[in-house]
């Protein structure tokens, strides 16, 4: 089932630009299409693995989203089917909301879409550390949070293709995944259908004005999941999701 953002009460802001679009090289929080189950979600993080075959080191590219928005083997477009250049990739590792996991101590709902291979020390061309801002300008993720990051009251933004970008504040933990308090993180951001799967990030340098910033950089906190009709949104951090799926943020250069 689609989006586990179905029951929030506040209306749909109006979007600056249009995260709906196609992007290359990709854009965090922009528009993803899943052609299996037909719906629409958000991209989360960038993000890679590496493996070693004899002395060459592959790396493998792709990009974070929700579970609940597919599973494993379903194909993703960028932003929709209509183009067969809009092509994805397809999810290669799924660790499902607590229920359906097959694990039951990896319930991040949290999934992986493979979309390019590099061999070390080249550079990705289609995943990026591009953060959709408004349309005409990007911001850069190059930095993501550890454990001990993340606390009471900070303000945060998030991006997703619906309600594009919102802003909030950290507000109460939820211990709905099982795990205790920090598993997931309640906050004030709004979203709508279509935004689950959409990066969570903290703004540690906006670059100009602060009415009229040239550039921002962020630091990646997790991926908006749900909400609850308190007008509530959580995230899980995105150390929990990396754990699970076994991947690592990319923030930049040529691992």
């Amino acid at each position: 089932m689609f989006l586990l953002l179905i029951i929030l009460s506040f209306p749909i802001i109006l979007v600056y630009g249009n995260p709906q679009l196609y992007y290359r090289p990709l854009q965090d929080g922009t528009q993803i299409y899943n052609a299996d189950r037909p719906g629409y979600c958000s991209i989360g993080f960038a993000s890679y693995y590496t493996e070693k075959i004899g002395n060459i080191i592959l790396v493998y590219y792709g990009v974070v989203t929700a579970s609940h928005c597919g599973g494993l083997g379903d194909h993703f477009y960028q932003p929709d089917n209509s183009e067969s250049s809009y092509y994805l990739g397809t999810v290669q590792i799924d660790y499902p909301q607590p229920g359906s996991s097959p694990d039951p101590n990896r319930q991040s709902d949290s999934m992986w879409i493979y979309v390019e291979t590099k061999q070390s020390g080249e550079y990705p061309s289609i995943v990026s550390t591009r953060v959709y801002w408004d349309g005409s300008k990007y911001a850069i993720a190059d930095k993501y949070a550890r454990e001990g990051d993340i606390s009471y009251g900070q303000h945060i933004e998030k991006v997703g293709r619906t309600t594009g970008l919102t802003t909030g504040i950290i507000c109460s933990t939820n211990e709905y995944w099982r795990r205790g308090a920090g598993w997931v993180w309640n906050t004030t951001l709004e979203a709508y259908y279509g935004d689950s799967g959409g990066i969570v990030y903290l703004v540690y340098e906006i670059v100009g004005p602060p009415d009229h910033p040239t550039a921002k950089y962020v630091k990646i906190y997790g991926i908006i999941q749900g909400g609850i009709p308190e007008n509530v949104t959580w995230f899980c951090p995105v150390y929990y999701i990396t754990d699970d799926l076994d991947v690592t943020p990319y923030i930049g250069g040529a691992p």
